[in-house]
């Protein structure tokens, strides 16, 4: 039996699903991701939706080196979910880790756990801040404004 002999199962199997698009040509893998990631959405499954979907991401990723994770995105059909995958999340907060710790030296286990904890939205907004901090506290007086109304 040949994964790409096999046509789509009268029950939904996302592993075997997962399987095929390994296997899919690159030709065809755009629509069979795309359908798929549909009906990962609407179809209950043991595992989280969100893993599915990062799974195939990343599995594009490097059947289209050409492509960034953006448009990859674009190509499922998800590219306003984008910012809610683990992967967009890992990325702003390693970027806003590294800038502070550029400009103030290593950071705190106290400080970096704050920051590790916020959301993608609060993430940018301390990407946009840290440009006019100057000193660790102005840093300390950020997080305490902006996660005490959370």
């Amino acid at each position: 039996m040949y994964l790409d002999e096999i046509d789509s199962p009268a029950s939904f199997s996302p592993a075997l699903e997962l399987m095929r698009l390994i296997v899919a040509p690159k030709k065809k893998i755009a629509k069979q991701a795309r359908e798929f990631v549909q009906q990962v959405q609407k179809t209950p499954s043991a595992i989280p939706k969100a893993t599915i979907i990062d799974l195939v991401e990343t599995m594009l990723v490097y059947k289209f080196p050409q492509l960034s994770r953006q448009e990859v995105a674009t190509m499922l059909g998800l590219a306003d979910s984008v910012r809610q995958t683990r992967v967009f999340h890992e990325g702003a907060e390693a970027m806003v880790l590294r800038l502070l710790n550029r400009r103030f030296g290593k950071l705190s286990p106290a400080l970096k756990s704050q920051i590790e904890v916020l959301t993608i939205d609060q993430l940018e907004q301390l990407g946009d801040a840290l440009l006019d901090f100057t000193e660790i506290a102005d840093l300390v007086g950020w997080l305490q404004t902006h996660t005490a109304n959370e």
